[in-house]
């Protein structure tokens, strides 16, 4: 995903705007104002291989994990990323 924007999303489940089970990179993109609202990983729930670079993820909200949620046996490669506006950003 290039120059991308995913905002304003509202699922009934799952992450709130990027749902990764395989490859994903992602490169001059926004991320941002996703909220799930029963899922986990407002922005980005990953449970392949994940690669952000260049790229901002801000004021996303979940119940776990409100930018990126990471299962604990996949990988997130970040090159210059720009997280804002939540406390639990990372899981």
């Amino acid at each position: 995903m290039t120059s991308s924007t995913i905002s304003n999303n509202l699922p009934v489940g799952g992450a709130g705007a990027v749902f990764n089970t395989g490859i994903l990179t992602v490169t001059d993109s926004t991320i941002s104002g996703n909220l799930t609202g029963r899922g986990d990983g407002g922005g980005t729930a990953n449970v392949g291989n994940l690669t952000l670079t260049n790229s901002t993820l801000s004021d996303n909200t979940a119940g776990l994990g409100d930018t990126v949620l990471n299962e604990e046996t996949t990988t997130i490669e970040a090159t210059i990323l720009n997280v804002e506006g939540r406390r639990n950003d990372f899981q």
